[in-house]
Parts: C-alpha cells; structure tokens; sequence
C-alpha cells in the first residue's frame, strides 16, 4: 500500500504490484473450467501436506453453476493428473485480461 509522505515507492510501482499479485490467482483447468484461487490455509507438516486450496468457478458448465466452491490438497491442485498434464496451470497477463473481458469478470 502507498502511504502518503513515504519516499520509498511510488504509486505506479505500487499498484503493478497489487494487479500482479490479484492476477496471478487465475487459472485454467486441463479440461478447459476457468477458476479463481480464493486462499491457500493450513499448514504444513513433515508426513504429510495439510494446505487446502480454496478456490471457484468462474463460469457456468454442464455440471456446476458459476462461483461453485472447491477445496482441494495444495499438492493436488498444484500437481499433475495421471495423463502427466498440470491439473491447474495459472493465466498469463493476456489470458486473464481476455477472461475478464468475455465473463465481464471484475477484479477484487
């Protein structure tokens, strides 16, 4: 956040930032579904990994309406399918700019 007075950014630095890091939580599944990463919670132990990965849809499908909610293990979500294809791959700059223009999307 930029606070008023302060000398050590600027507000253009940093407002890229905050679009950089509100964008970097778009994704889109091997199967084609668009989704938003809400939060990653939990913790992490040595047997086993226990962050849950909270996230929705961003668009209507034959199965599941728009905003249905998920949670998966962070290793499944950030993991590959049993084909070897990345379940969830996250969205480039033009991806997600060109998602929230066909879905009216806004960005929060």
């Amino acid at each position: 956040m930029f606070l008023a007075g302060t000398n050590n950014s600027s507000p253009s630095v940093e407002i890229g930032v905050s679009l950089l890091s509100i964008l970097m939580k778009y994704y889109k599944h091997f199967k084609g579904g668009f989704y938003k990463e809400l939060h990653r919670k939990g913790r992490e132990c040595t047997a086993e990994t226990k962050v849950l990965v909270t996230y929705k849809a961003l668009q209507d499908s034959t199965d599941f309406k728009k905003g249905q909610i998920w949670h998966r293990q962070v290793k499944e979500f950030d993991g590959f399918n049993s084909y070897g294809i990345k379940r969830y791959r996250k969205l480039t700059l033009l991806e997600c700019i060109l998602l929230m223009l066909k879905y009216r999307h806004k960005i929060r």
